[in-house]
């Protein structure tokens, strides 16, 4: 009987100390209200590194009424979260999948993208804001008029120029935005060398390289991840060079 005591005084103890973790400084209520439902929110990182002491940006969507979605810009620090920054006002439409990046050298700019039905089928537009100016660097703007579905969308800044990915028709493209003279280049499917759906895709930069991770396989098989490895050059035709390719099935590598 005391050693059944005992252990359960032991397990007690350990639940308590396990509950929480070690130093754990505090959690907060971003956003909540009975007349909105908030979702999907992203989170912008410099070079992948954690500055809340400093400033840091994040979005995600404002539901109201079950058929309007707006995308929604938020900065927040070490002492407070700032007011909402609508990116998007619209009515009785939904914008969805915001992605928001911001680059290190210029961290006062947001990179944002999404997807809208507000032209009857699913578009992809960005914008850029510009937290020095407290204002819209660019207002939203469609990336593509494709008349397929454009969905799942990501952005990344290099310096010069601006790369939006996006799924549609079961392929990944990519599209270029030279960002000094605002020359749109066009889109290009960088995923048709496989013959399987390519969903569900992630899309990084580091200088030069750029790299996309997604799922490719049919509904009802088991799928596998393929990261590519792809850049691209300064030359007019918008040239892409693929460095490398890795399929990671089983979790197994196979090169």
């Amino acid at each position: 009987m005391r050693k059944a005591i005992l252990i359960l005084i032991i397990f007690i103890i350990s639940e308590k100390s396990c509950a929480q973790i070690f130093d754990f400084d505090s959690s907060y209520v971003i956003a909540s209200s009975p007349s909105f439902d908030y979702k999907n929110p992203s989170y912008s990182t410099r070079n992948n590194i954690f500055h809340f002491s400093n400033f840091d940006f994040l979005c995600y969507e404002k539901h109201s009424n079950g058929v309007t979605s707006n995308i929604v810009l938020r900065k927040f620090d070490w002492f407070q979260y700032f007011g909402e920054i609508e990116v998007t006002t619209d009515q009785n439409t939904l914008n969805l999948n915001s992605f928001i990046k911001s680059p290190s050298w210029e961290y006062h700019l947001c990179f944002i993208t999404w997807q809208s039905n507000s032209s009857g089928d699913w578009d992809i537009y960005y914008a850029i804001y510009n937290d020095s100016t407290s204002s819209f660097q660019t207002p939203p703007t469609l990336v593509d008029t494709s008349n397929s579905d454009e969905t799942n969308p990501h952005i990344a800044f290099d310096g010069t120029k601006i790369i939006f990915s996006y799924e549609r028709d079961n392929d990944i493209y990519i599209k270029r935005l030279d960002y000094g003279t605002g020359t749109w280049y066009p889109d290009t499917n960088i995923t048709s060398v496989y013959s399987k759906p390519c969903t569900n895709h992630d899309m990084i930069n580091n200088g030069g390289n750029w790299g996309i991770i997604f799922q490719e396989g049919l509904q009802n098989e088991n799928k596998l991840i393929r990261f590519d490895i792809f850049r691209i050059l300064n030359q007019p035709n918008y040239y892409l060079r693929y460095v490398r390719e890795t399929k990671l099935k089983n979790s197994n590598k196979e090169s």
